[in-house]
């Protein structure tokens, strides 16, 4: 039985990614909002509108594949796309973050943005790679 992994990225990406336009098992491509961003674009506007266009794809992959009899048992997310896990609650599925950077960048972020200032991140940076 096993499990399916679907992958869904906006076709701008597919495009700077891929050597080739084939279209890959697994991989679902939204093209709502997809002019990519280029240089002098506002950012802002981009996160907002990318942000609204992949949640709405996201939440009709997750609703389609139920009715089809394939339900999406877990939405998997990074950090550049927190967001995910609110539509993950929004269609009642659990939500996982994966945090994809090394365990030094994990330690390095951890202690600062919790206030324990840079002698604690140098320490436990120092802990992790002797580890």
């Amino acid at each position: 039985m096993g499990a399916k992994v679907t992958i869904i990225t906006s076709l701008s990406v597919h495009c700077r990614i891929a050597k080739t336009s084939l279209t890959l098992e697994g991989f679902t491509f939204f093209n709502d909002y997809d002019d990519g961003f280029k240089d002098g674009d506002d950012h802002e506007h981009f996160r907002s509108e990318f942000k609204k266009h992949a949640s709405l794809a996201i939440s009709k992959l997750i609703t389609t594949s139920a009715k089809e009899g394939r339900p999406v048992t877990c939405l998997v997310y990074t950090m550049f796309q927190s967001w995910a896990a609110e539509v993950a609650r929004d269609v009642h599925i659990p939500s996982v973050f994966v945090w994809t950077q090394a365990a030094v960048v994990f330690t390095v972020y951890y202690y600062s943005v919790n206030g324990y200032g840079v002698s604690a991140v140098t320490a436990a940076v120092a802990v992790v790679t002797v580890l």
